[in-house]
């Protein structure tokens, strides 16, 4: 198999991701993180959301021998999804990283407690993210501060005045002064 970075199947920079050598001498790295539920009156999603780390090795075992293959893959979404919730965990810490979800199908990809906040994360392969019912019922449930679309274009926009399309190669932006207008403060 040839030597490709994770990054490039996702149309990112080299430092979106890691080189993906052949399975030998690698392990397979999953991760599981806990469920976010409080005392909403809505019937919570309480087990844990487990997803492949490593999008090289979800890759490898799809068959995917060729960045180009990947957007025609059934499993495009999925990856992009756990491969987006890596970056953004890299960039932001994992410490109070939690998923939500209703059994009535409200869902968010992460949440994350930072600066005193909840901060809501999506992550959408589409080139043009758009708001669903789910992000505003999540949005007022949970009291985000803000919430971000994460997805692979190049130009952050406002999709609502507490929803913004976001991307991904500049995920780490995201807390410093004027990434988010005022909705949170970094400080």
């Amino acid at each position: 198999m040839e030597r490709i970075s994770t990054g490039s199947l996702h149309g990112c920079e080299h430092h979106c991701g890691q080189p993906l050598p052949g399975l030998a001498g690698r392990h397979l790295h999953d991760s599981g993180f806990p469920p976010w539920f409080e005392n909403l009156g809505k019937r919570i999603v309480k087990s844990p959301k487990v997803f492949l780390r490593d999008s090289g090795i979800l890759h490898f075992l799809l068959g995917l021998e060729d960045p180009r293959d990947m957007p025609l893959h059934p499993r495009h979404g999925a990856s992009w999804e756990g491969f987006a919730l890596e970056q953004t965990l890299l960039a932001h810490g994992e410490r109070d990283a939690y998923f939500y979800a209703t059994q009535r199908g409200a869902e968010l990809d992460l949440l994350l407690l930072r600066h005193g906040q909840r901060w809501g994360f999506e992550f959408k392969v589409g080139d043009a993210p758009r708001t669903t019912k789910s992000m505003h019922t999540v949005l007022r449930d949970l009291r985000l501060a803000h919430l971000w679309v994460v997805y692979p274009g190049d130009i952050s926009y406002p999709l609502t005045e507490n929803i913004t399309a976001w991307p991904l190669k500049k995920i780490g932006d995201i807390g410093a002064v004027g990434s988010m207008g005022d909705a949170v403060d970094p400080l």
